[in-house]
C-alpha cells in the first residue's frame, strides 16, 4: 500500500513537471511570435519620427504608437528571460565597464519621464568613476524594471529617488572566495506604498497587489519576478521596505 501510494505520487509529480515545461516552451514560442511583427511595427514608426518634424500635426500619434509598442516588446522580452531562466539557459556575461556612469546613463532615460509626470527625481551617486566587471544588459533590466515601478505608482509631485554605494567587502555566503566591492542600488518612490500582508508576495510571478490605490496601474506580475531571478543570478540580494501611504524602498546589492 504505501509502496503504490509513493508511485502514485511519483507519477504526479513527473506530470506536473512535464505541463511546467510544456507551459514554459508553450511560452517562450508565442513570445518569438510576437516578437517579429512588434519589431517590424517599430522600425517604420522610428522612421516616421525621425523624418517628421516637431509642428507634424501626427507626431504625437507616432510617438504614443511607438511607446505602447516598445512596452508590448519588453513584455515579450521578459517572457522570454523568464523561459531562459527557468530551462537555466541564462548566463552572466560580464564586461568591464565603469558602473557610475552606467547608472548616469540609464537614470538620464527617466529624466524627461519625471519632467512630463512633475515628479521630483533625484540621482546619487558617487563622484568619480568605478570600473569593475558586470553583466550591462541584465543590471539594465534590473534598474529600469525598478524605476518604472517607482514612477508608475507615484503620483503627480511626488518624489522618486535612486543612489548608489558604494562599500568594500569580504567574502561571505554569497560563496565568493575573495574580498569584493558591495554596490548597493537603493530605489524609493512615495507612491502608495505596499499592504503588509502582501509584502513578502511581490517578487512572487504573475502576483498583482490587491489594492484599490495602484489597481489602475496593475501590470502583469513579471517584472519583479524577474528582477529578483536577475539579481540572484549576479549573486545578489533584493529587498524592500513599504509602508502603506508613505512610499516602498527597494535595495538592491551586488557584489
Amino acid at each position: 500500500q504505501l509502496k503504490n501510494e509513493q508511485k502514485v505520487r511519483r507519477i504526479k509529480a513527473e506530470q506536473l513537471q512535464e505541463i511546467d515545461r510544456l507551459k514554459s516552451r508553450f511560452f517562450a514560442n508565442i513570445s518569438h511570435e510576437f516578437r517579429t511583427p512588434l519589431t517590424l511595427i517599430l522600425s517604420p514608426l522610428e522612421k516616421l519620427l525621425a523624418e517628421s518634424t516637431e509642428d507634424n500635426r501626427h507626431r504625437g500619434l507616432y510617438q504614443t504608437m511607438q511607446r505602447n509598442a516598445r512596452r508590448l516588446l519588453n513584455l515579450v522580452n521578459q517572457l522570454l528571460d523568464l523561459s531562459k531562466l527557468e530551462a537555466r539557459k541564462m548566463k552572466l556575461e560580464t564586461q568591464p565597464g565603469d558602473v557610475i556612469d552606467f547608472l548616469r546613463r540609464i537614470t538620464a532615460s527617466f529624466a524627461s519621464l519625471a519632467e512630463e509626470r512633475k515628479i521630483n527625481f533625484q540621482v546619487q551617486s558617487p563622484a568619480g568613476s568605478l570600473w569593475t566587471c558586470y553583466d550591462a544588459d541584465k543590471l539594465e533590466k534590473v534598474l529600469n524594471n525598478l524605476l518604472s515601478n517607482a514612477f508608475k505608482f507615484t503620483p503627480q509631485h511626488g518624489d522618486v529617488s535612486i543612489s548608489l554605494r558604494l562599500k568594500p567587502s569580504s567574502a561571505n555566503s554569497n560563496g565568493l572566495n575573495s574580498a569584493y566591492i558591495l554596490a548597493e542600488f537603493s530605489v524609493r518612490d512615495s507612491g502608495p506604498g505596499i499592504p503588509s500582508d502582501q509584502i513578502n508576495r511581490i517578487f512572487d510571478r504573475f502576483h498583482q497587489l490587491d489594492n484599490s490605490l495602484t489597481r489602475e496601474q496593475e501590470g502583469t506580475g513579471i517584472g519583479l519576478s524577474l528582477t529578483r531571478e536577475l539579481v540572484e543570478l549576479h549573486q545578489g540580494t533584493i529587498a524592500v521596505t513599504s509602508e502603506p501611504g508613505k512610499g516602498s524602498l527597494f535595495m538592491v546589492s551586488l557584489p
